[in-house]
């Protein structure tokens, strides 16, 4: 997904576009279910939070107008992963003990921290990856490959240069070019960087 364009995929879901329904259900589903991983949900119920925040945006995408000014996406679909993941901790200890319910909502509060940093974490995975394939598409392939091998896998430009047959003055400008483009994208998404 292009970062310029997230506000037209967000304007696209609302009007139920089934195409930007899919993108965005395959960008955002699998950092919904590393979520529910982090907090020990089993499979099923992993299952269930992913098929209630996808089913809860898009019940809710009708009158969601994104509004960069009044916040950003992420904290907007944060709290709906964090609204459904705590539904089903709570559903799964179905008590009338009072004391029980103060300890849970006690033990709510207590991960929200845990689940914000988990949250902001994850989020910048899925960013990165989406910037990772975006900047894929802007390179010719041995390009995006020397890039790839000396920023993704470590590779030392010199070693990258022989592999690739290209010189080792392009390894560097194809490095520098992908940073930029990288840190323009992450800065366009709300991302800072690390």
């Amino acid at each position: 997904m292009s970062f310029t364009t997230k506000k037209i995929l967000l304007e696209q879901v609302r009007d139920g576009d089934p195409i930007s329904l899919n993108e965005f259900y395959e960008t955002y589903m699998p950092l919904v279910r590393l979520m529910g991983k982090s907090f020990r949900l089993d499979e099923p119920d992993i299952d269930d939070l992913v098929q209630q925040v996808m089913a809860d945006f898009f019940k809710k995408r009708k009158t969601f107008v994104y509004d960069p000014q009044k916040g950003r996406f992420s904290n907007y679909f944060r709290d709906l992963v964090r609204t459904q993941l705590f539904k089903i901790r709570r559903a799964k200890m179905v008590t009338t003990d009072p004391q029980k319910l103060e300890r849970l909502s006690m033990d709510e509060e207590r991960l929200s921290p845990s689940f914000l940093r988990q949250w902001n974490h994850e989020y910048r995975q899925v960013i990165l990856k989406e910037v990772i394939k975006s900047l894929k598409t802007k390179f010719e392939p041995r390009a995006f490959q020397a890039f790839h091998m000396t920023i993704l896998q470590g590779v030392k430009p010199l070693d990258t240069a022989e592999r690739l047959e290209i010189s080792i003055s392009a390894v560097y400008t194809i490095r520098t070019r992908g940073i930029t483009y990288m840190k323009e994208m992450l800065k366009l998404a709300g991302i800072e960087e690390k």
